[in-house]
């Protein structure tokens, strides 16, 4: 995603690209999310749970706890911040990457 991040990205992979939504939800912006998801498909996202990540958990001041991830002793094993690690490695690629041809890009 090259713009910030809006609800309707995520939204979109969950519901064009799963055929069931899936039970829970960690996502940055997962207040927001859980909003915006039952604005538009209700009945899909009923039984998803969703939470923010404990990253970005402090910017959310305005927020139910209710969403707070760290809240719930069953996730304590997770690691909510996996995406935004597999960025910053990716970043470090993308000067090479770009300068690739096809091929060659999808070899690496």
């Amino acid at each position: 995603m090259r713009l910030q991040e809006s609800p309707n990205t995520p939204f979109t992979v969950l519901y064009e690209r799963f055929p069931h939504a899936p039970e829970t939800v960690i996502y940055d912006n997962g207040c927001n999310l859980h909003s915006y998801v039952l604005n538009r498909e209700p009945k899909f996202f009923k039984k998803t749970w969703f939470l923010v990540d404990r990253l970005h958990w402090h910017n959310h001041t305005g927020c139910s706890v209710g969403y707070q991830l760290s809240q719930y002793p069953q996730y304590n094993g997770i690691n909510s911040q996996v995406v935004e690690q597999a960025n910053s490695l990716l970043q470090r690629l993308k000067s090479s990457l770009s300068y690739m041809n096809a091929e060659n890009f999808m070899n690496h």
